[in-house]
Parts: structure tokens; C-alpha cells; sequence
């Protein structure tokens, strides 16, 4: 799911294009993971894994702009979504 980061740095960075390009591919990744552990995770914890990506995504982004209390918000939401992945019982 790495096109998240090339999401959150192009949308930091002021490439349009580039930003919609990697954040349609990263909402088909996250899709195409999902179909992928059919069976094994459920959708709930594949959400929280595919929102895990896309804060830390745009946690990175963020400090790399110094818009710190973003970046911090953004690590905040990361770690709420990896407790909620781990409440799951799942992984």
C-alpha cells in the first residue's frame, strides 16, 4: 500500500495529478487486499489496516512539511486504528 505515501506526499507537495493518480491506486490496493484475505481478516480489521497506512502516510507528509501538530494527529489516528486492528483479536 505504499501508493498512500506517494498520495499524501503528492497532495503535500502540490502535484495534483500525481496525488489522484496514487490515491486511486492506493483505494484499489486496499480493495484488492481486502478480497485477498477473504477468510482470514475480516473487513473491519482490513479498514483499520488500510486507515493504519493512510495516517502514517500523511503522518510522514506532514512532518516532512513541518506541519508538526498535523504529523501529530496523524500518528494519533495511526495508533488508535492499530489498537482498534488489535481489539479485533484478528492479529
Amino acid at each position: 500500500m505504499w501508493n498512500a505515501a506517494w498520495y499524501a506526499a503528492n497532495e503535500r507537495y502540490g502535484t495534483e495529478a500525481e496525488a489522484k493518480k496514487h490515491n486511486a491506486q492506493f483505494e484499489q490496493d486496499a480493495n484488492e487486499f481486502k478480497k485477498l484475505a477473504e477468510g482470514i481478516l475480516s473487513t473491519k480489521a482490513c479498514d483499520h489496516i488500510k486507515n493504519m497506512f493512510s495516517s502514517a502516510a500523511w503522518a510522514a507528509a506532514n512532518e516532512k512539511k513541518e506541519y508538526n501538530e498535523e504529523a501529530a494527529k496523524d500518528k494519533s489516528k495511526m495508533d488508535e486504528e492499530h489498537a482498534k486492528l488489535v481489539e479485533t483479536g484478528e492479529v
